[in-house]
């Protein structure tokens, strides 16, 4: 079920809501890229690396 907002504020925080998600997908963007190019082995490693750190097998 779908509602009509008459508000014009919330078209303006929608856009606004959007252009953020761009900007931030735009900012991490070389991250992403680069997990695609060395692959999700690499990124595995380090996730893992950081579960033993955060549970103190050090």
């Amino acid at each position: 079920m779908a509602t009509k907002s008459k508000s014009k504020a919330s078209h303006w925080l929608s856009i606004v809501a959007l252009t953020i998600g761009m900007l931030s997908l735009m900012y991490c963007y070389s991250f992403i890229q680069q997990l695609f190019e060395q692959g999700f082995f690499h990124s595995n490693r380090t996730i893992v690396q950081l579960t033993r750190i955060l549970r103190g097998d050090v």
